[in-house]
């Protein structure tokens, strides 16, 4: 018992150490940034920190445009009133805002986008698979999806004010992902993984790329990946 209360501290400071070390931009920014560049996109769930010229992958800037879809005009993490345009940067003009269920995108035509972009979104909808579909299907050819989930190591549910109102401003969580769950979904959706990386305090950052049709993704090196150990997260490196 002893032991296993050490080993627990340890690994607490461990992960203390490791949030003062974490460098400003995620490692696969650079990547994003050349694929991103001048692309016309749909955001859902927007706006979000991490996009931000401040935020950890900082693609907002890069962007041509980007429209974004949310289940209401207001939500409890964007309180102004956007029914009809969404403001992201300040350096863009804004974009559209669409008001529809994140599983059910029919007011936008067949490959549409150049990229999306959902960050801590996918974990508030019952049917992810169903999510992904329709995110997929407004992208073109060979389009970005710019993934971003918590992971479940550095998340909890303890607001007890937003559960008993879960039905209208859909905050809890119904699902939880280690990253291997992550390579998994994008797998089993068909999407090519670029790259992939667990970040502190909460993130998994995945960045795929939708295939032709009739083309399967080679994604044997994220699916059997060994470097599980590089994970800031406890349960990524003992799973």
């Amino acid at each position: 018992m002893a032991e296993k209360i050490l080993s627990q501290q340890i690994e607490r400071i461990v992960v203390t150490i490791r949030r003062c070390l974490i460098p400003k931009r995620a490692r696969c920014f650079p990547i994003c940034k050349q694929l991103l560049a001048d692309s016309v996109g749909l955001e859902i769930g927007g706006p979000s920190q991490i996009f931000t010229g401040n935020g950890a992958l900082p693609v907002y800037p890069v962007l041509k445009r980007l429209d974004n879809c949310n289940l209401s005009e207001k939500t409890i993490w964007e309180t102004a009133n956007q029914a009809t345009s969404f403001g992201y940067d300040e350096r863009h003009p804004q974009g559209d805002q669409y008001i529809a269920e994140a599983t059910d995108l029919q007011t936008i035509s067949l490959e549409t986008y150049d990229c999306a972009l959902a960050s801590h979104v996918i974990e508030h909808i019952a049917n992810p698979l169903q999510a992904l579909s329709e995110w997929i299907r407004i992208l073109k050819e060979r389009g970005i999806l710019v993934l971003i989930v918590p992971h479940k190591d550095g998340t909890f549910e303890a607001f007890k004010r937003r559960s008993k109102k879960n039905i209208e401003n859909r905050a809890l969580h119904h699902h939880v992902f280690d990253t291997a769950s992550v390579v998994r979904l994008a797998h089993h959706m068909n999407l090519e993984i670029l790259a992939i990386e667990p970040r502190l305090p909460h993130h998994i950052i995945t960045i795929t790329r939708k295939m032709p049709t009739g083309q399967l993704p080679n994604d044997q090196l994220f699916v059997e990946s060994k470097r599980r150990h590089r994970s800031p997260f406890p349960t990524d490196r003992h799973p």
